[in-house]
């Protein structure tokens, strides 16, 4: 139960009117932790995502640390906050009963860039790939591995973290071939298949 003797009652207006009640950011999240609805469901389950990377030693959370850092209380706590929103999207976009489009996860080298590989997301693969040939690089890039996913935003994300300590400069990776296609395959792809799942039996009027 939430302590409501953390609530601050604070006369903000010099015009008069109601006082206002106010909590610290910190007591906030304790009190949206108890509540129903969807945001704070989404909210429990940024922070279960949190504490999970916490617990399974996930590395790439000490750059994270350092940016929020960086870029003051504020914009971390709005960053934050934009994600639990966007989760709430995703969520409804979930319960949609039409089939979401399909998009494109994607890596690619270069002789230009040897010894690197790209990570990147498309809606379209072969137009990406010409794009990069025309804009990119003096030789040709050749594709190293592709996955389907319905969210290109948060599978390029994930492939970028988990592949942080071998980033080289922005989406350039210095990977080898194998470990890029195995990723893909056991990360994106199987997420993919399981969510066309959950879509196709939704669309039959099935429960999952």
């Amino acid at each position: 139960m939430f302590d409501s003797k953390k609530i601050i009652v604070k006369q903000l207006s010099t015009r008069g009117g109601p006082p206002t009640k106010l909590l610290t950011f910190e007591d906030a999240i304790e009190f949206v932790m108890v509540l129903p609805g969807k945001t704070a469901c989404q909210l429990r389950k940024q922070f279960q995502g949190i504490i999970a990377r916490y617990l399974d030693g996930d590395r790439s959370m000490s750059h994270e640390i350092k940016a929020n850092k960086k870029m003051g209380k504020i914009k971390s706590y709005t960053k934050f906050a934009c994600k639990v929103m966007d989760g709430i999207t995703d969520a409804n976009a979930a319960a949609s009963p039409e089939m979401p489009a399909i998009f494109y996860v994607y890596a690619t080298k270069s002789p230009a860039f040897p010894g690197l590989i790209k990570i990147g997301k498309t809606e379209d693969v072969e137009r990406r790939v010409c794009q990069l040939n025309n804009s990119c690089a003096p030789s040709p890039h050749v594709v190293v591995a592709v996955a389907q996913t319905f969210d290109n935003d948060r599978d390029e994300k994930a492939a970028h973290m988990f592949f942080a300590s071998a980033r080289c400069k922005g989406e350039f990776f210095t990977l080898q071939d194998a470990d890029v296609i195995a990723y893909f395959a056991t990360h994106i792809t199987v997420q993919f298949n399981a969510e066309l799942i959950q879509y196709v039996s939704r669309l039959q009027g099935l429960s999952v």
